[in-house]
């Protein structure tokens, strides 16, 4: 019957548009986890950078006192 025909072409419309949205959602999960991955190397990469510069740092600082510190026993003997 014609109704039956409708019902079957509104059904067949329908899976076709639920497939489509499925594989969408896929889609968008799959370039969400590829996306978290790279800000989470990114993060793990500038904290390595920030730690290198932190003992980079502290070097710096242990050079500058001890330069105070000879320099203050030469100006006062």
């Amino acid at each position: 019957s014609e109704t039956q025909q409708e019902l079957t072409k509104l059904k067949s419309e329908l899976d076709k548009k639920v497939l489509f949205y499925e594989e969408e959602l896929v889609r968008r999960d799959a370039s969400h986890t590829t996306e978290l991955k790279n800000l989470r190397k990114e993060l793990h990469d500038s904290e390595g950078q920030q730690l290198s510069l932190n003992k980079e740092l502290l070097v710096l600082k242990d050079k500058l006192e001890k330069a105070k510190r000879e320099r203050y026993a030469v100006l006062s003997p």
